[in-house]
């Protein structure tokens, strides 16, 4: 019997850089929605909130670092603001979909 435990830090490791190009992909998705009508509303919010929770062990790699202030101040206050609108939909914008 092989003993894949040992070698999970090695596996994780190789499937890193797919797991973050994933995780984006994901983000991308829910920004897409998000910037589509140029309004944040609470389930986008929501959907915000469980993805940083879910990738919370990604959150230091570009280009989520560059979101993750804005993330946390989203997760901290539970809700949108009227100023973080703008402020989400260029975030995401420049950070998503720049190349």
């Amino acid at each position: 019997m092989i003993d894949y435990d040992k070698d999970q830090q090695t596996i994780s490791r190789y499937n890193f850089p797919n797991y973050i190009k994933r995780s984006i992909q994901e983000l991308q998705g829910i920004a897409s929605v998000i910037i589509y009508d140029n309004k944040v509303d609470d389930n986008e919010i929501r959907l915000l909130i469980e993805w940083t929770k879910k990738h919370n062990d990604i959150i230091t790699e570009y280009p989520i670092n560059e979101l993750a202030p804005l993330l946390k101040q989203i997760i901290n206050q539970g809700k949108s603001t009227k100023v973080m609108v703008p402020q989400v939909c260029i975030t995401l914008t420049a950070n998503l979909f720049s190349k």
